[in-house]
């Protein structure tokens, strides 16, 4: 969730290397140190004012409904988040649908408690810690009618990642169920963030249909995807 190029205020340890693999992407933000977690949770908006509109134009799209098999019956939606963080997006959407069974999963517990703070006064919260990396990620979570992420998808340290982790929630969604991503546009070559285009391919090869861009607002995106039945 951090823009690249940015630096905490300090690092942990100074030596650290948070990469799984040769090829990824380093990153010197440790966000499972309590410290660094809470500057950027008091930095984000600041430095990216266009996110409060951004969660606004997902939890509008989230309360419009018409996804999922939430129709069948009369029950509020599942939602799944990933990389909730400190659950600002979290609570922009029950804001909007304030029964929703909403799943807030993130690998690192000074975001997971800053989120329970937020959120925890919602009926239908639940608080997962999981690394969306570990291929393991998904168990025992079950089924969601919306998954949704934002500025999240590039901690995967490399989008070579994308498709699997794609390919994932197709997985967890039950029939036309909806998955919304956002992200933002490359500030440079790395194989760290991903362009529209690409992240328009990733879904669709991981089986997602009716690909379509909800939102552009100053270099971020917000991509709309269903799987199919």
């Amino acid at each position: 969730m951090t823009d690249d190029g940015d630096r905490p205020p300090d690092r942990f340890p100074a030596d650290a290397d948070l990469r799984r693999a040769d090829d990824d992407v380093p990153t010197t933000w440790d966000f499972r140190v309590e410290h660094i977690a809470r500057t950027w949770a008091q930095q984000s908006d600041l430095k990216k004012p266009q996110r409060p509109e951004v969660r606004a134009r997902i939890a509008k799209r989230i309360a419009a409904g018409g996804f999922g098999d939430v129709g069948a019956g009369p029950r509020a939606p599942r939602i799944l988040e990933l990389g909730c963080g400190p659950g600002y997006l979290a609570e922009a959407i029950l804001d909007q649908v304030p029964l929703a069974a909403y799943t807030l999963l993130d690998f690192a517990p000074p975001f997971l408690a800053m989120a329970r703070e937020r959120v925890e006064r919602f009926p239908g919260t639940r608080f997962v810690l999981a690394d969306f990396v570990d291929p393991a990620w998904t168990e025992g979570l079950g089924t969601f009618d919306a998954i949704v992420t934002m500025q999240a998808v590039h901690e995967l340290r490399h989008k070579r990642r994308a498709p699997t982790l794609y390919a994932q929630t197709y997985e967890l969604l039950t029939p036309e169920g909806l998955l919304l991503v956002c992200d933002g546009v490359p500030s440079n070559d790395t194989p760290l963030g991903m362009t529209l285009a690409e992240q328009q391919a990733a879904l669709a090869s991981a089986g997602f249909s009716d690909i379509e861009v909800l939102a552009e607002i100053d270099r971020l995106y917000v991509v709309c995807a269903s799987r199919t039945r």
